[in-house]
């Protein structure tokens, strides 16, 4: 029988025990098995979640660039790249720093508490954002408040938490075609509306839909505090948080399938700035410097970055019809060739106007769909059930190493070596992922039986960390 966790009644926190699939119940896109003490409307509330991540966050990436390049800060072209950088340096070390020790609290805490805690912070950040006097201390500050607050929403485990693990591949592409969706909804308000209005009232718009987001958290996520009740191990409850911490990156020697899914995390942390932020930055280069000629850059890159939402948008579609049937290497393999093959043809292209650059970026939409979808896939299909807070953080602290790659070294190398270098550095990126993968395939038959029965059974995991 497979071990996991579910509600105590009497003191409704979550135990250790068996876990019993719940008759499948229809809750959208067919039929979805739900985790014993989980209802259809705590995932209703998990998919609003998703939406309202890519509706409000996602999309301040670009508006950050914009913000920067506005009179108001005035940032020169020529040292845009470099600025970014230098303010990312502060946002990633902090993110950098909590991301571990946010999973150990959605662990410890519950998901519900933080996640709501973190969506009221997290429209703090973005509301004030444009108010910001000052590049130097206070955006700075801003952006590592906003750092500190997202991985609060984001690393919450919710998909292992509330779904079987036979649904966990369907799960994982249903709630990245909402938060995807939200993302290009978001993304065409902010193309249609740029020229419009005020920068005020867009990070405002983003900022009350959080808050709203937040409140509809808190009454349909589940509650209860997440712990492990384990009497042959007295020393679980008594852990330090260093151990809890590192815990998340033990199990990656255990389970190679976690392994993976941290690269795809390392990946995933490094190219969506790369599409987002110095996207934009890259398109301006072919542009003058006036307002109407950098109002028709930034439209352009907008639109490009719908392009590529809209074709993940399509992978998150196919893959969640596929993950839980066919071979994961089948999925992984070709979505780091698209990501490689893309990244290449928008250098090798130098046109945003170009036909060719849009299915270049067609391309790396599918290869990064296909990574986003199999890392959250992978890593609620095979986190052992106690420890999922802290795979979760360890897989944040690799994405947010891919962030600093693409921001901060990436940043600087668009102002001082060339504006194609930081996809240069990812296309690199991906060779090396796409290796890690072929070898993992070539020795699958070393370790995968010991994965599929690590992710499902947790307590032989726990005792092999422990």
């Amino acid at each position: 029988m497979e071990s996991a966790a579910q509600y105590n009644g009497s003191d409704m926190s979550i135990t250790s025990a068996s876990i019993r699939m719940q008759s499948p119940e229809l809750v959208l896109f067919g039929k979805v098995g739900l985790s014993e003490g989980t209802t259809p409307l705590n995932f209703y509330g998990k998919l609003v979640l998703a939406f309202g991540i890519g509706l409000c966050f996602f999309v301040q990436d670009s508006l950050f660039i914009i913000l920067l390049t506005s009179p108001k800060h005035g940032v020169l072209e020529e040292n845009v790249g470099k600025t970014v950088a230098n303010i990312n340096i502060f946002d990633l070390i902090v993110r950098l720093a909590s991301g571990p020790i946010t999973g150990v609290i959605l662990d410890r805490f519950g998901r519900r508490p933080v996640v709501v805690i973190g969506c009221i912070l997290l429209a703090a950040g973005i509301a004030t954002m444009p108010y910001m006097p000052s590049i130097y201390p206070h955006l700075v500050l801003n952006r590592a408040l906003i750092g500190l607050t997202s991985g609060l929403v984001i690393q919450a485990p919710l998909i292992a938490d509330y779904t079987h693990n036979d649904y966990k591949g369907r799960v994982a592409g249903i709630t990245s075609l909402f938060m995807l969706g939200g993302s290009v909804i978001g993304g065409i308000f902010l193309q249609r509306m740029l020229k419009h209005v005020p920068l005020e009232f867009l990070y405002s718009f983003y900022a009350s839909g959080l808050v709203i987001i937040s409140a509809i958290c808190a009454a349909t996520l589940r509650g209860g505090i997440y712990h492990v009740q384990n009497e042959k191990s007295p020393r679980t409850n008594s852990r330090s948080m260093i151990e809890d911490i590192m815990t998340g990156f033990k199990i990656a020697k255990k389970v190679p399938w976690i392994l993976i899914t941290f690269v795809v995390g390392f990946l995933s942390g490094g190219e969506i700035p790369l599409i987002a932020g110095l996207f934009i930055l890259w398109v301006q280069t072919f542009y003058g410097k006036d307002k109407t000629s950098r109002d028709e850059a930034n439209s352009r890159a907008t639109l490009l970055n719908l392009c590529i939402k809209t074709s993940v948008l399509i992978m998150t579609v196919t893959l969640s019809a596929l993950a839980d049937k066919i071979s994961k290497f089948i999925l992984l393999i070709p979505g780091f060739i698209f990501v490689f093959l893309g990244f290449l043809g928008v250098i090798l292209v130098q046109s945003p106007q170009s036909w060719l650059t849009v299915i270049s970026v067609v391309t790396i939409g599918l290869g990064f769909g296909t990574i986003m979808i199999m890392s959250g896939y992978l890593s609620a299909r095979y986190s052992p059930k106690e420890h999922r807070g802290k795979v979760t953080g360890a897989q944040s602290t690799l994405r947010v190493f891919g962030t600093i790659m693409s921001t901060v070294v990436g940043g600087y190398m668009f102002d001082m070596v060339t504006k194609d270098a930081p996809y240069m550095m990812f296309i690199t990126f991906s060779a090396i992922g796409l290796i890690i993968v072929l070898r993992l395939f070539f020795t699958r038959g070393e370790w995968e039986a010991r994965s599929e029965t690590s992710g499902i059974e947790a307590q032989p995991i726990h005792q092999e960390i422990g």
